[in-house]
């Protein structure tokens, strides 16, 4: 990795890395910044007394457009919400004791008619929709086309909640299945928790239904989950081919 301090008057990264660093200089903070070039991802990080943050910017779902993609947030050695852009994290910056906003979902793009969808798809959103109507009754469920080689897939629960989750599958060749970058991601409560699923689906799903349950620290991957008797594929190497 690459690693480098910002200097808004030489810009040497994409503009949203540059935006934020800016916010941060002009709070008082000056940022490291690492960049992997494999992965195309961009690091911020700061620390002050009270303090420890990182964000990381890279190419979304559904294009190719540089946005944060990731953030952590530790005030006085408690994990919080983490900052949603460099505004928000230079406002926390001069008010460490100030209340948390929520994390903001991806943007779905314009809903797509069930039918539509390859039957995995189909048979995915008929689940969410069956387990979520008896559950949750309030959420909705879409189900969305990025483009002819990508769908997503959208809860949302009732305004107040902040909870969400987006479940992204891409074609490859004649097969589908769970996309390879950012395959999903979950906010509960209004915190970003998609990093507590390190990567496994069935984790993320785990932190959407179990919502209504109390949260067990150190207990991912230790119990038994409520997604064992969901009927959701939920392995990362399923494929499914049409």
């Amino acid at each position: 990795m690459n690693e480098a301090s910002p200097d808004p008057a030489h810009p040497q990264f994409p503009q949203p890395v540059e935006d934020c660093a800016t916010w941060l200089c002009n709070a008082g903070v000056t940022p490291t910044i690492t960049h992997d070039p494999k992965s195309r991802r961009w690091t911020l990080s700061i620390t002050t007394d009270r303090i420890h943050a990182t964000a990381v910017y890279g190419t979304g779902f559904n294009s190719n457009r540089i946005k944060q993609i990731n953030s952590t947030l530790t005030v006085d050695g408690q994990k919080r919400a983490p900052a949603c852009c460099g505004e928000h994290l230079a406002e926390i910056i001069s008010k460490p004791g100030g209340k948390d906003r929520p994390a903001e979902p991806d943007p779905l793009p314009a809903p797509a008619d069930p039918t539509t969808a390859p039957p995995y798809l189909r048979h995915q959103y008929g689940i969410l929709t069956a387990k979520l109507g008896r559950r949750q009754p309030g959420a909705t469920v879409t189900i969305a086309r990025a483009d002819p080689r990508r769908w997503v897939l959208g809860v949302d629960y009732p305004d107040g909640q902040h909870t969400h989750i987006r479940l992204y599958s891409e074609r490859v060749g004649q097969e589908w299945k769970l996309a390879r970058h950012r395959p999903f991601q979950v906010i509960r409560d209004g915190v970003d928790r998609t990093y507590e699923a390190k990567g496994r689906l069935e984790e993320a799903v785990r932190l959407l239904l179990d919502k209504e349950r109390p949260d067990t620290p150190g207990a991912i991957g230790h119990s038994a989950p409520a997604w064992a008797n969901t009927g959701l594929t939920v392995r990362r190497t399923t494929v499914i081919r049409v």
